[in-house]
């Protein structure tokens, strides 16, 4: 009866020691870091208020001068130069990034119209002046300043929350 118990345990203790190792495979997928989810595509686009003329193609080499909202596309990230930036006639946005040199010398200034975002908005070395913000997913806001602006975040049923930002 010993002799069985023990061949018993020592069954039990080969099967849980070889399982593992049986169903266990080489992850097929390779992990790449992105701030985008993988669905989604990205484009840079590029502005400099101090470019001789408006008529760029909106490349690193070849900016944009006037921040245009027909200019800002879903998926993008927009990169500012230093300068000031006048921004109106403002449509809604999906994804998108706006990324500026200096905080102090980077500045989008309004109207009190309204930017609205919708699922993730990331902004990062930006001043906005007289801009309202109306977001209605994810925002992640880096070293920016918001003057004579505010924020305001859509709830799940409609309704309007807030007019600040928390810091988590």
């Amino acid at each position: 009866m010993l002799k069985r118990k023990l061949l018993l345990l020592s069954a039990i203790f080969l099967i849980l020691l070889v399982m593992p190792s049986v169903f266990a495979q080489e992850n097929a997928t390779d992990c790449v870091e992105s701030s985008v989810d993988a669905h989604t595509v990205s484009s840079d686009v590029y502005f400099d208020s101090n470019a001789t003329n408006d008529h760029g193609e909106g490349t690193a080499d070849d900016p944009y001068r006037e921040l245009r909202d027909g200019r800002i596309l879903d998926n993008s990230v927009i990169h500012l130069k230093n300068g000031e930036y006048q921004l109106s006639q403002i449509t809604s946005h999906k994804n998108i990034s706006i990324i500026g040199q200096d905080v102090t010398k980077t500045i989008i200034r309004g109207n009190g119209e309204r930017l609205t975002v919708d699922e993730r908005f990331v902004i990062a070395n930006v001043t906005f002046c007289n801009l309202n913000i109306m977001n209605q997913g994810n925002l992640f806001a880096s070293n920016a300043i918001f003057a004579n602006s505010s924020a305001i975040e859509k709830g799940h049923y409609g309704n309007s929350l807030g007019g600040a930002f928390g810091i988590f």
